[in-house]
């Protein structure tokens, strides 16, 4: 490797933060795709490493989403391990298979089998931490994404340095810029993602068409949208601190603690009986709060709690929107009798007139049978394809001319057209809540959606997985079923806004 020394600004920068992630003697497994930030990361870590006394690996898992691509980023890989003399651990997962097993998105399925494979070398090799490529633009782009879906504080803190022990993100104090320009010095190579530049992704519209955008009105947004981020972590962290004592206020015991036997891992019984995530008898495993309690604390906690329950069962907070957490404060204010929801991840929440039960299921939670569902809401923001996890089911949006769509009278259930200048974005996707209103296309007057599915004999898995398309709060779309008033297309229509469901299951 080029020869580089240690008063180079872009390494000192790194090490500052690598001093806080690591402890002398750690062994790091380091992500390697091949591209240029954790080509960066590597070489970095490897000039640091002998002044921390790290002991480093390379791990690379081959996504086969490109074909020879991705072997020739496997390959690239590979020789540069054996150049720099790593060991490196190398795998290949067909994502596209797990997607379809699992009904992810893409994206999700990809991060979930990243993870699993390199939590998989850190324990079977003895690696203490996982380094990770993300850098300051990145964190940017992830501040502005969950900006637009609405995120609060947790969402628009960032991403952490590090984060449930082992994973930590060296490079996030750098931007993308001195990334390749410390490549370019070091005349290192690197391989290029094509779908990097793919701007039907989200998260790549913002990278190359919002930021250039907001930098014609601050140059320094980048920077910006990081000092916030790290503003909000420290007064997350602080918040952290006055939920956590309210939490254990609020927590009563389980029903019943298994024993050590019975659930087959080792954790204690003695003392903090349900202020853990033990297993219950209902077969997962579950915090209770009081009810009294929880209901006493001002609204910001109450959503705070219900938030840090979830995490402990979980392990993230990834899929649960806003209007998961107001279904639970719904459900903790109604007052009689025992409800449940049932939330994504094998959540349900589960109420009496004494408590209220968070409870991580051991199976899915979507049986046919059951009269009980997922909740789930997703805003698009624009035209294009929204994958819902919760039943496997897509929507596309895309706009079209009169003259190319032709009769919308008699089309299939599963495609609808509205007038585009009528149904704008942003567009909210949910399935049925109690007390939705509909106005179907051709109807005097709204009725309510659960008697227009009983008048169409709709089976009642199907009402409550059916996807609602929502805009400026009314129901235009019972998707595969029928349309609304609003938005409907009329002799005075000059674009149009096309929407399909393609869906397995139940849903037509």
């Amino acid at each position: 490797m080029p020869h580089t020394h240690f008063n180079d600004k872009f390494i000192a920068n790194i090490g500052k933060t690598a001093r806080k992630l690591f402890v002398s003697g750690d062994a790091v497994l380091i992500a390697v795709s091949g591209g240029a930030d954790s080509v960066a990361l590597l070489h970095a870590l490897t000039i640091l490493a002998p002044g921390l006394s790290l002991k480093l690996g390379i791990a690379h898992l081959n996504h086969q989403l490109r074909g020879e691509n991705s072997d020739k980023d496997e390959l690239f890989v590979s020789e540069l391990a054996e150049t720099l003399n790593l060991p490196c651990y190398l795998a290949k997962e067909d994502v596209l298979a797990y997607q379809k097993i699992h009904k992810l998105s893409l994206e999700e399925a990809g991060r979930r089998v990243r993870y699993e494979f390199f939590e998989k070398i850190r324990k079977e090799h003895g690696f203490d931490k996982i380094a990770l490529g993300h850098h300051a633009d990145d964190n940017a782009e992830l501040i502005l994404m969950n900006l637009l879906r609405g995120s609060g504080a947790l969402g628009l803190s960032g991403i952490p340095s590090a984060r449930n022990g082992n994973i930590v993100r060296p490079l996030i104090n750098i931007t993308r810029a001195e990334i390749m320009d410390f490549l370019t010095r070091q005349n290192l190579n690197h391989v290029s993602d094509d779908s990097n530049s793919d701007t039907r992704f989200l998260r790549n519209r913002i990278r190359h068409e919002l930021i250039p955008i907001l930098r014609d009105y601050n140059p320094g947004i980048s920077g910006n949208l990081n000092r916030m981020s790290a503003i909000l972590k420290s007064e997350e962290e602080w918040i952290e601190s006055l939920i956590t004592p309210a939490f254990e206020d609020c927590t009563q015991p389980l029903p019943r603690p298994l024993s050590e036997t019975e659930r087959g891992d080792p954790i204690s019984e003695k003392g903090n009986i349900g202020r853990l995530p033990l297993p219950c008898r209902e077969g997962g495993r579950g915090v209770r709060f009081s009810l009294s309690k929880l209901k006493s604390l001002h609204i910001a906690a109450q959503r705070r709690l219900i938030r840090k329950a979830i995490m402990m069962l979980k392990g993230d907070i990834r899929r649960i929107t806003f209007d998961h957490i107001e279904a639970v404060i719904s459900l903790s204010e109604k007052n009689s009798g025992s409800k449940n929801i049932h939330l994504p991840d094998r959540i349900r929440i589960e109420k009496n007139n004494e408590g209220i039960m968070f409870i991580r299921e051991h199976q899915s939670l979507r049986m046919p049978e059951s009269d009980k569902t997922i909740l789930y809401c997703y805003e698009i923001l624009s035209p294009g394809r929204m994958f819902i996890p919760e039943i496997g089911a897509t929507l596309n949006f895309s706009y079209k001319t009169t003259e190319e769509i032709g009769e919308v009278y008699h089309v299939e259930q599963t495609l609808a057209f509205f007038d585009a200048d009528v149904v704008q974005f942003p567009l909210h996707i949910r399935n049925f809540r109690p007390g939705d209103r509909f106005n179907p296309l051709g109807v005097n007057g709204t009725q309510k959606l659960k008697t227009y599915f009983i008048n169409v004999r709709a089976a009642k898995t199907d009402r409550l997985q059916c996807p609602l398309v929502l805009c400026k709060g009314e129901i235009i779309w019972v998707a595969g079923y029928r349309t609304g008033e609003f938005g409907k297309i009329t002799p005075k229509t000059q674009k149009v806004l096309k929407a399909e469901l393609f869906s397995g299951g139940s849903i037509r």
